[in-house]
């Protein structure tokens, strides 16, 4: 074994040929080795990263909710227009996120879907930072769910269909899980409430309808979803819930009436170029079962 290993190296005797050889040898197991050491420290960041949100999550409930912590606090509006007088308007805001708000001010809301998705929401002035920024704006391919830049998630408004973009990644982090349910009716049914609670207010969701769409002409007409942030009138919304309901994978009975709050999650899927993959939700009525058929 030893005179293998040695015989790896160039040593003396060889010719220029061999000893090339060997070079272009260790050279491409040394950048092999780099790069699996690469990969196992990005899924371990990753993994803990995932662990982090979810333990702040944890932590938040039982300080704000288990031990009877007020249900709001009053928070500074931070997230004045840059280049106007910083506005110290109070707002209230859910106790349990005041900390994130502090820390982020493009802190909106938190989503969780049971185990599989659990982080916090953003929002800024375009759909392209938290590409590749995390929550704490650190640079990273992981980026962060971010939601629709087009209208603001504010303490007096909210968009009519509230859209949320984040990364459909390897390490099945951020919005890798959504995919569970394009391949699952059984998912689907065990896994139909979404809960998004904004900073000002806690919402729980029921899927409507799940589907994949394509942005390229060439693969189809083109269902431009990310355009319905908010309808112009009844005729807008019903054609936004028929062209859902067509595309859907699955017959979820959910009901959908105009002046409806509406969740949209959005993120990669693989099967084509530049495929979507789109869950689509209605705010649970008051009363209403938590569960589809």
């Amino acid at each position: 074994m030893i005179k293998k290993i040695k015989g790896l190296f160039p040593a003396k005797g060889d010719t220029s040929g061999e000893i090339t050889r060997k070079i272009i040898v260790l050279l491409a197991g040394t950048v092999l080795l780099l790069s699996l050491a690469a990969i196992l420290n990005m899924s371990v960041f990753n993994l803990f990263e995932t662990d982090k949100y979810a333990a702040q999550w944890n932590k938040r409930k039982a300080d704000s909710i288990y031990m009877n912590s007020p249900a709001t606090v009053e928070l500074t509006d931070y997230t004045a227009p840059e280049g106007t007088a910083q506005s110290l308007k109070p707002v209230r805001a859910l106790s349990e996120y005041a900390d994130l708000y502090r820390e982020n001010p493009d802190f909106v809301g938190w989503l969780e879907i049971k185990n599989y998705v659990n982080y916090p929401v953003v929002q800024t002035t375009d759909n392209e930072y938290y590409l590749e920024h995390d929550f704490y704006k650190k640079k990273t391919k992981n980026g962060t769910i971010f939601a629709d830049c087009e209208q603001k998630i504010t303490a007096d408004s909210r968009p009519a269909n509230i859209i949320l973009y984040g990364h459909n990644l390897r390490t099945k982090n951020m919005f890798q899980p959504l995919l569970k349910y394009r391949d699952s009716a059984r998912f689907l049914k065990d896994n139909a409430l979404i809960n998004f609670d904004t900073l000002y207010e806690r919402g729980k969701y029921k899927i409507v309808s799940v589907f994949q769409c394509n942005t390229l002409t060439e693969h189809g007409v083109v269902f431009d979803y990310w355009n319905y942030v908010n309808f112009s009138g009844e005729s807008d919304f019903n054609y936004f819930i028929k062209e859902i309901t067509d595309r859907g994978m699955y017959l979820t009975g959910v009901d959908v009436k105009y002046g409806d709050s509406l969740l949209t999650l959005s993120t990669c899927d693989f099967t084509m170029t530049d495929m979507r993959f789109v869950v689509v939700a209605r705010k649970l009525r008051k009363g209403e079962s938590e569960k589809i058929d």
